[in-house]
């Protein structure tokens, strides 16, 4: 930030009282005003726009091309690398962006993560990886079983039950039911007024004699 003096029509910060009298007497409507401005680092934006235009053109899709969209809007004032110079001194007011600012370096240098010691410093990425499974046998299923059997033409193949809203129980209150515990399967398969469900993950039974599930998942195949 950095402050800023200038005649404007509307007060902004603070008004600045002797100037506005000494300078503005014959003009009430113009105010002499102070206020703190938000100054692009270029420095900084220019790395953050060089790593962000990387990013994009390694494909990235769904939720990260968004944000990445979103991100090169914000730095479409940046330039695209950043200027030579000294290294940048983080402190009180930029500390913020010292984390990004270094995985853009590595983003830039190509660095890909090494479990070994060294002089730079590593990032952790951890993933939800029930969702990342379900996501890798939902795009299978479209591109390798439902293009390609006729007897599948019609169906569409969602995940989580994405635009369906069915629940496990039904309250009664003052007024209308309404629903309970909302069900989200893995992978629903529907086509019209049919419906047909899948889970992504599955459980071993016991090659032994008498095996059964557990009471757990004889739960839930029951609640779908």
């Amino acid at each position: 930030y950095s402050t800023v003096e200038e005649e404007l029509g509307t007060v902004r910060g603070r008004l600045m009282v002797q100037r506005q009298m000494t300078l503005n007497a014959a003009k009430p409507h113009r105010l002499w005003c102070a206020y703190d401005a938000l100054e692009l680092d270029a420095r900084i934006a220019g790395r953050f726009h060089h790593a962000c235009r990387l990013l994009a053109r390694q494909g990235v899709g769904g939720s990260g091309r968004r944000a990445l969209s979103h991100a090169l809007s914000l730095l479409s004032e940046a330039p695209l690398e950043a200027p030579s110079g000294p290294p940048v001194a983080f402190h009180r007011q930029n500390e913020r962006f010292a984390d990004i600012y270094a995985f853009a370096g590595q983003i830039i240098d190509q660095n890909a993560p090494d479990p070994r010691t060294g002089a730079s410093r590593g990032y952790s990425l951890v993933y939800q990886i029930d969702q990342l499974f379900e996501s890798f046998v939902a795009g299978f299923l479209r591109r390798e079983v439902m293009g390609q059997r006729t007897e599948l033409d019609g169906w569409e193949l969602v995940t989580q039950g994405t635009g369906e809203k069915r629940f496990l129980v039904t309250q009664n209150g003052a007024g209308d039911a309404k629903g309970v515990m909302r069900l989200k399967p893995d992978l629903l398969f529907r086509n019209g007024e049919r419906r047909v469900i899948a889970d992504t993950k599955w459980y071993a039974i016991d090659p032994v004699p008498d095996a059964r599930p557990s009471r757990e998942v004889l739960y839930q195949m029951y609640a779908y």
